[in-house]
């Protein structure tokens, strides 16, 4: 493994994931996050960079290029399963999964518990494009409610945190908590002011052009489009394009997931094993193994508590009446815990390959572990010139 001097090594071998950690935090601002056609991705300003290597500490890529899983930080007690859901019938309905991020963050801002919450929105002017923003009132919170199915660096708000005392909230995939988290245990400010990682279960980030691709499928340019909606209107919701206030294509949020997940995914996602944000304090999903009946129906998220400040302030949050919470059904809880199994199975497969063919190193190890797992998708994204 060659050695590696800031995150544009990262970068090359098509392991950033955009978080933007290394923006945020670099000292001498000579990382910058860029927005390319498929994903976000982190450029080096070599003539300002000193090498102190903090953008490579605080990499979730960093550790993946070196092959090695990310090992979640331990919990501080036994992880509570739940179902909930936000007792605000709008944000249930329009929000993803029953809307229990947007109407927890929400209580936290208007109880005065926090003082403001990393959130990503969608970009007003751009809508292939995803914004990162500080909300610090309640509607700002719920202007940017609903899942984004496209490129985000949630962690840019941390430059926000770094220069602004107060109590955060921060809410992201897995990715970007374990970036917040290597983070915070660099840049004590960073540990004293997030109170509260959310993290949000993720199976992939599409590739920008692909929404593109699938908008253009059902015959709507997407120059003529000025929002996307890709949840909404119950659960599971529906993908809604629209031109104002036209709507220009409204389809089952499963078409359109089933579409842009089929796309060669980005390298990074590919080999991650922690889909479940296991270093959040509070872990959001969709309650896939309810099914449509009962309250799945009426949408509710699967919710895993994992540390003390996360259970109690969803105890907290559900006394107040912001949300509802119940006991999640055992069959659920291990329906999960096999899935999450068996992910991290086969992504340490797809580590084996990716040192054969991009390290070259341990090769005849990693094909024979590997099985050749994935060796399409790791070639074909090794090998592409324009990949971000």
């Amino acid at each position: 493994m060659s050695a590696a001097r800031n995150v544009s090594a990262v970068v090359k071998s098509r392991l950033c994931c955009g978080c933007g950690a290394c923006e945020a935090v670099c000292p001498h601002a000579a990382v910058t996050i860029v927005e390319g056609r498929h994903y976000n991705s982190a450029q080096v300003n070599e003539s300002a960079c000193v090498q102190c290597g903090l953008c490579l500490q605080i990499c979730p890529g960093a550790l993946m290029r070196s092959g090695a899983l990310q090992t979640p930080a331990p919990s501080d007690g036994a992880i509570g399963y739940s179902l909930a859901w936000s007792n605000d019938d709008s944000n249930r309905r329009d929000a993803a999964s029953g809307g229990l991020v947007t109407g927890l963050v929400r209580w936290l801002l208007d109880t005065g518990a926090c003082d403001g919450a990393v959130l990503v929105a969608a970009d007003e002017n751009r809508p292939l494009h995803s914004r990162t923003t500080v909300a610090t009132s309640g509607s700002q919170v719920e202007s940017a409610r609903g899942s984004r199915y496209l490129p985000a660096s949630a962690c840019r708000g941390l430059k926000y945190i770094l220069s602004n005392p107060g109590n955060y909230v921060f809410v992201g995939k897995g990715c970007e908590v374990s970036a917040l988290r290597k983070a915070q245990e660099r840049l004590p400010v960073l540990r004293d002011r997030v109170k509260l990682a959310i993290g949000l279960f993720c199976a992939q980030t599409p590739d920008r052009d692909r929404t593109g691709e699938f908008l253009r499928r059902h015959g709507v340019d997407p120059e003529d489009v000025t929002g996307i909606q890709f949840r909404g209107g119950g659960w599971p919701g529906y993908f809604t394009a629209t031109a104002g206030a036209r709507v220009l294509l409204q389809l089952p949020y499963r078409d359109a997931w089933d579409f842009l997940a089929a796309g060669t995914c980005a390298l990074a996602c590919f080999l991650c094993g922690d889909g479940r944000a296991a270093n959040a304090d509070i872990s959001v999903g969709d309650p896939w193994g309810m099914g449509k009946a009962g309250l799945a129906g009426q949408g509710m998220s699967f919710v895993a508590a994992r540390t003390s400040a996360g259970r109690e302030i969803l105890s907290q949050a559900a006394a107040a009446g912001a949300i509802a919470v119940t006991s999640a059904p055992e069959d659920v809880m291990r329906r999960s815990e096999d899935k999450l199994s068996l992910r991290t199975a086969d992504v340490c497969r797809r580590r084996y390959t990716y040192s054969t063919v991009f390290e070259f190193q341990r090769a005849f190890a990693g094909f024979v572990r590997g099985r050749a797992a994935g060796i399409r998708t790791i070639v074909r994204q090794r090998f592409n010139a324009d990949y971000y």
